[in-house]
């Protein structure tokens, strides 16, 4: 399964506000706040990787695509990125 869209990186609580219908968030590990814009989520794309992990429990509750354990995720996006996620071989790639 691929899903395409925009990023949001979030790094803290106020991110969540560039949240847009079909967003890609990508982040360290989720928020509670992100329950506020789960609706206009598309994926999520986190670094840590852990089955009880709040990302893991939100994604699961909410039916969203989740990829966990996406190393330096962070850093290699930024908001407004356009991407791809190839949840099948479990990466994450621009698209230009």
């Amino acid at each position: 399964m691929n899903i395409k869209g925009r990023v949001v990186v979030a790094k803290k609580k106020e991110d969540y506000l560039a949240v847009k219908e079909g967003t890609i968030l990508v982040a360290k590990n989720t928020q509670p706040d992100l329950v506020m814009v789960i609706d206009k989520i598309a994926a999520i794309v986190t670094e840590i990787d852990s089955q009880l992990s709040h990302q893991a429990i939100i994604a699961r509750e909410f039916q969203k695509p989740l990829l966990m354990g996406v190393k330096n995720a962070t850093k290699a996006w930024k908001t407004g990125d356009r991407v791809v996620v190839d949840f099948d071989n479990k990466v994450v790639k621009e698209i230009k």
